[in-house]
């Protein structure tokens, strides 16, 4: 086996190592999507049922019991999350942020949800842009929201 066999061999051992990499790559994230919506899934059903009973007209904060308090700021906690995953992390594409995107802004213009984030989280502590993606949401203002993201 002279240089050029043993070069030819040492490129062909590299590439192979790249593609091995790349596929490599490309399954953990796969993998990681999957967590991703499975987690997302899993949070949502368990707040649904509360959530479901929230009351569409609401004088005050305090008229919500505290399972309701909780399972609101489980649910922003949630749409935090989703769009950080989406929005910097890039872990779900833009079909799957559709989805969520167009749910929570459904979410958003529930009356006890509104209230709950003026009242309480709008002072909380979130990712980058996610309180001014919530305002347009709250406000109802679709092109303000399309316009940040």
């Amino acid at each position: 086996m002279d240089l050029s066999d043993l070069a030819t061999l040492a490129t062909i051992i590299t590439g192979a190592l790249a593609i091995t990499g790349v596929l490599q790559w490309v399954l953990a994230r796969k993998q990681l999507f999957l967590q991703v919506m499975s987690t997302a899934h899993d949070r949502y059903s368990q707040l649904y049922p509360v959530l479901s009973t929230l009351p569409s007209t609401l004088q005050k904060y305090d008229d919500l019991s505290t399972e309701q308090k909780q399972a609101i700021s489980a649910y922003v906690n949630l749409c935090s999350e989703q769009f950080y995953w989406w929005r910097w992390r890039k872990l779900v594409d833009r079909d799957v942020w559709r989805v969520w995107d167009t749910a929570i802004a459904e979410k958003f213009q529930h009356p006890a949800i509104r209230l709950a984030w003026r009242h309480n989280h709008v002072h909380d502590t979130y990712y980058k842009g996610f309180k001014e993606y919530v305002e347009a949401k709250v406000q109802n203002d679709l092109r303000s929201a399309q316009a940040i993201y």
